[in-house]
């Protein structure tokens, strides 16, 4: 309780000084949401700051200057494009994580080398493979991606290919640094896959609808591939305006498989996902849920879990914002048989365009280990 404590005071005092720092700069212009497309996009793990029209050209349309996108999202033809994230963090609490730490750090390159090909090259930590002794900086993205329209408009037809995270859910899939929270939710980590070697195929059906099919090694991004193993996924997904609210809703699955039944090394398992999240922009909230069943078997055990996750977004002013979220896991695979539970909540500052601060109460329960935990994370995007 005395760590917890610290770092709610901590959290306390700076909560004003962001504040205060938000008016000194003031005026701050305020960030514009990328557009909305149900295909792949090209995202980089950072905001790229908005450039004047008399500042330079891309070099590659005749001398015209024009301007690139917020969070990374090409509005025009960029031949190389550097950004960079990093995350510090103070956590007390965790029996295993205590005290200062970088939980998250990326520096990327990416841009068009022509109107219809795309490239994104990213090293840093990695959810899949990272310790708290010993965090890893390694090659965690590398893809390009062949569109049949230009950087203007919305492509209709997309294939990514190379490593990369399947297109499983929108708090998954995407970028860390345009999450509205601090970290990936537990229940994902532990059912969905995450980053692969592979490719994926995303159409746009009709208007807001869209569908993505992949077909990936199955063998992480760490592992040796020994064409054993092979996982392929897809996913529907859809949104439809209400005026003042938007509503977002889709399915998403995959099916992994290693090696022949009664072999030693034998796995198998699939996920199926349903997710929906209202954003209502007129009182400014965003909730969402979804829920996941899924199957997971080997030489030794068979699970079958059952995942649950609820988050609540509501803006109080333009620099601040509350988060709660809740998420269960009954018969996890990396359990017993037991359930996992968390809730986490807290305020979220926004000192700025590029720099936000998080304050996160966290409880959990990993079948009776009960962890009360408070981390203060100060992410700055580049």
């Amino acid at each position: 309780m005395k760590n917890v404590s610290q770092a709610l005071i901590a959290c306390l005092l700076f909560g004003p000084l962001l504040i205060s720092l938000n008016c000194y700069s003031a005026e701050t212009a305020d960030e514009a949401p990328p557009p909305k497309t149900l295909e792949p996009e090209i995202k980089a793990e950072e905001s790229v700051p908005q450039k004047s029209s008399d500042e330079s050209t891309d070099g590659l349309s005749g001398g015209e200057q024009r301007p690139l996108g917020k969070q990374g999202v090409l509005t025009d033809r960029v031949l190389l494009a550097v950004g960079a994230r990093l995350d510090t963090a103070f956590s007390a609490g965790d029996p295993v994580q205590q005290g200062f730490r970088i939980p998250s750090m990326r520096l990327s390159v990416f841009g068009e080398v022509h109107p219809a090909i795309a490239y994104r090259l990213s090293v840093g930590q990695t959810r899949e493979f990272a310790s708290v002794l010993l965090p890893q900086l390694l090659p965690s993205e590398a893809y390009v991606q062949f569109k049949n329209a230009d950087s203007f408009l919305p492509s209709n037809l997309n294939l990514k290919v190379g490593i990369f995270t399947p297109q499983l859910h929108p708090w998954w899939s995407t970028d860390l640094d345009t999450l509205p929270f601090a970290d990936y939710f537990s229940s994902h980590r532990m059912l969905f896959l995450g980053r692969d070697i592979g490719a994926e195929l995303a159409v746009r059906i009709v208007g807001n609808l869209g569908a993505t099919l992949g077909i990936f090694n199955g063998a992480g991004i760490y592992g040796l591939n020994t064409n054993n193993s092979k996982a392929f996924t897809g996913s529907v997904r859809g949104s439809v305006d209400l005026g003042d609210a938007e509503v977002e809703a889709g399915w998403s699955g995959y099916r992994f498989s290693q090696s022949s039944a009664g072999s030693i090394n034998y796995k198998s398992s699939w996920v199926s996902d349903f997710f929906l999240i209202l954003n209502h922009s007129k009182s400014a909230f965003v909730l969402g849920g979804d829920l996941a069943l899924g199957a997971f078997e080997d030489n030794m055990a068979q699970f079958a879990p059952t995942g649950l996750a609820v988050f609540l977004s509501v803006s109080l002013a333009d620099w601040l914002r509350f988060l709660a979220r809740g998420e269960s896991v009954r018969n996890p695979p990396s359990g017993n048989g037991g359930t996992f539970a968390a809730y986490q909540l807290g305020p979220a500052f926004r000192v700025s365009s590029q720099v936000h601060l998080f304050c996160n109460f966290q409880y959990s329960n990993m079948e009776g280990a009960v962890v009360n935990a408070t981390e203060i994370r100060l992410r700055l995007v580049i």
